[in-house]
């Protein structure tokens, strides 16, 4: 998930400058709800109810709404 994650929120980075250049203050906010949402991403719950590794790697990204 952080390694998969890393690469989104570097993205989102770039993505978060180009609207702060432009002065769109909408899109930095969205920007930034994405960002908090993939900081989270780590925190569910399903990571700590896994039983096993299988478990784990059922548990991505897009699976958790991000």
């Amino acid at each position: 998930l952080r390694e998969n994650r890393a690469v989104l929120l570097a993205q989102l980075d770039i993505e978060y400058q180009r609207a702060d250049e432009t002065g769109d203050t909408t899109l930095k906010q969205s920007i930034a709800l994405k960002k908090q949402k993939l900081r989270d991403v780590t925190k569910h719950p399903d990571i700590d109810a896994a039983q096993t590794v299988d478990d784990l790697k059922l548990i991505t990204i897009e699976t958790h709404g991000v």
